[in-house]
């Protein structure tokens, strides 16, 4: 796992999430370069795909757009289908509450779309 979870401030919202399929599915990861490149919130969002889709395929597309968003797509029976999209602070390393609830809605939105 990239990022460390501090035990005393929450937990790690990926821990013992079950994989909701096994296919390779494609998702779309839409991100910010800007300042810092924008690897740490990509990495925070492909941890979440991968805690239900493990074997997904993920492809990244890096834009210097504002405001700075993350959008997550994942494509199910040819469809792509929204998965969140939202501030890409909600996945800086920094505003670790943040990026657990975030990671939290990824994941539950994922088994949603893929139960």
């Amino acid at each position: 796992m990239m990022g460390a979870y501090p035990s005393s401030t929450a937990e790690n919202p990926l821990e013992g999430v079950a994989p909701a399929t096994e296919d390779a599915l494609d998702v779309s990861i839409t991100f910010c370069h800007n300042c810092d490149g924008g690897m740490q919130e990509l990495g925070a969002a492909s941890e979440a795909v991968k805690a239900v889709v493990p074997n997904a395929k993920i492809a990244n597309e890096r834009t210097d757009d504002y405001p700075i968003e993350v959008e997550i797509k994942i494509k199910i029976n040819g469809q792509w289908m929204p998965v969140w999209k939202g501030s890409q602070k909600k996945l800086f390393r920094k505003y670790y509450t943040d990026r657990c609830a975030t990671q939290k809605i990824i994941v539950e939105t994922l088994q949603k779309l893929l139960a």
